[in-house]
């Protein structure tokens, strides 16, 4: 075994930390092959060596991604866009995103390249590359394999990698919650026009690239299955806040945004929350035949579901950023929700206006704190600095998409 670990010929890499991150983000969008669960590496083998990275083949990944397969997936260097428009100045800016994807080049992705080795000899420290030494017991299926030469940590994994950096449970809170979630995160840069273009709009104002900076894609984990690792590995660093985020975190959630919602609600207000409690998060509602006629449907999904001491509902519903519904969907919301308001289950919208204003968005948690029953104490002026770090982190549009945490609290 000491042979073939030796052996720099049977050197693979493990990409760990963000870098491990970014490529479960980007797999989940369908930009690069899904990791395969079975046959993974050891730490013991893994190396952080010049060779060994370059048989990888993992510049392949980190700095060929193509332009032309983003514009195919609806994403975009806003940057690169909006330069353009500014230099040549058409009259149908639609112009310029079909331009990109006929001239495509080469991106690279969020550096440095993060690997994890299991022996310390092996650790290397250089530009552009961090090494991490992974010792101790390695829970099946923690390392992930992409080809002979290259693992990634798991998902489950990254959590705890990345908890110590994080820190705060907010953060780590919104991590399980996307990794868990419908969505993933694009490396600072990107933006994606999908949603702008299924309502057949142009995703442009005055010369800016309007969009999202998530795509729709399929979970990465589930709130189960990290704390399963949890159970299994509750010595590793990181442990202790995630055990505390995982109390706040659902499966299902579809946007940044009602994350920042749903974990700002039931933060505990010691952590900077609402402090509202344990919600439940896209939950099922089956309607009765009433409620079917008037929705047009046998069930929906509450997004938030909080059910006060005696009994009663309330499902908080984080709208769209942007606003750009169509009437269609529009009207089908209004069913869903007249539906559930016969169901005896109250609705309050949050829409990004309410929730960015700081003032507006403390009124709101005030008065769904009032509706469960509870009365939220005063903050204290250390209370308040956690209530606003909390916020104003939701708030920035770098959040998880740049590391470390102090790049978007500047």
């Amino acid at each position: 075994m000491m042979g073939h670990i030796r052996n720099a010929m049977n050197d693979y890499i493990v990409l760990s930390h963000t870098s491990a991150l970014w490529y479960h983000r980007l797999a989940a969008a369908g930009i690069l092959s899904p990791a395969n669960s079975s046959g993974g590496f050891e730490p013991a083998g893994a190396s952080a060596g010049s060779r060994a990275i370059s048989q990888s083949g993992v510049d392949k990944y980190f700095t060929s991604v193509s332009t032309a397969d983003l514009a195919a997936r609806d994403i975009y260097v806003k940057a690169e866009v909006e330069g353009l428009i500014r230099e040549f100045r058409p009259k149908d800016p639609m112009e310029v995103l079909a331009y990109v994807a006929d001239h495509p080049h080469t991106i690279e992705l969020p550096r440095p390249l993060e690997l994890l080795v299991g022996e310390a000899d092996r650790r290397v420290s250089r530009d552009g590359v961090v090494s991490h030494l992974m010792t101790g017991p390695c829970p099946a299926g923690a390392i992930m394999r992409t080809s002979d030469r290259l693992g990634v940590a798991s998902p489950e994994l990254v959590v705890f990698q990345l908890a110590p950096v994080l820190e705060d449970v907010h953060l780590v809170a919104a991590l399980i919650m996307e990794l868990a979630g419908k969505y993933a995160l694009l490396p600072p840069g990107l933006i994606s026009v999908a949603r702008y273009l299924r309502d057949g709009k142009a995703p442009f104002d005055k010369g800016r690239l309007l969009g999202d900076g998530y795509v729709d894609a399929v979970p990465m984990s589930a709130v189960e299955n990290i704390a399963a690792y949890l159970e299994e590995t509750p010595h590793l660093a990181g442990a202790k806040v995630v055990r505390r985020a995982l109390s706040i975190c659902g499966n299902g959630s579809e946007s940044p945004f009602e994350t920042a919602v749903d974990v700002s609600l039931q933060l505990p207000q010691c952590h900077g929350g609402a402090g509202v409690g344990k919600g439940k998060v896209n939950e099922s509602i089956v309607f009765s035949d009433v409620e079917r006629k008037i929705a047009i449907a046998g069930w929906a999904r509450a997004d938030l579901l909080f059910t006060a001491k005696d009994g009663r509902r309330i499902d908080i519903e984080p709208g769209g950023a942007f606003g750009h519904a169509t009437k269609r969907g529009m009207d089908r919301d209004r069913r869903r929700r007249h539906a559930l308001e016969h169901a005896k289950i109250e609705v309050i919208d949050v829409t990004w206006d309410e929730f960015s204003h700081e003032e507006t968005w403390d009124a709101l948690c005030r008065r769904i704190n009032y509706h469960l029953g509870k009365s939220p104490r005063k903050r204290s002026a250390k209370a308040m600095a956690k209530w606003r770090r909390v916020h104003d982190d939701f708030c920035s549009f770098d959040c998880l998409r740049v590391f470390p945490p102090s790049e978007w609290r500047r």
